[in-house]
């Protein structure tokens, strides 16, 4: 399964040319993030990384 991930650095920024290209790449799920420039954290990207890392340790979970 291909996830996608699209982040802009403002409220008022738009996804949709990070959307159409992960449409493209057919991904299955799409996380979006807006976080400030100044954003050190970025807590979906996170949540789904460690998502990642702990389905790849389960056996049978991808």
């Amino acid at each position: 399964m291909k996830i996608g991930y699209a982040r802009v650095s403002a409220a008022d920024q738009n996804t949709n040319r990070q959307l159409d290209a992960l449409k493209v790449a057919r991904c299955v799920k799409v996380i979006i993030e807006k976080l400030s420039g100044a954003s050190q954290s970025w807590p979906k990207l996170n949540k789904l990384l460690s998502s990642i890392s702990i389905a790849r340790k389960t056996p049978g979970a991808i």
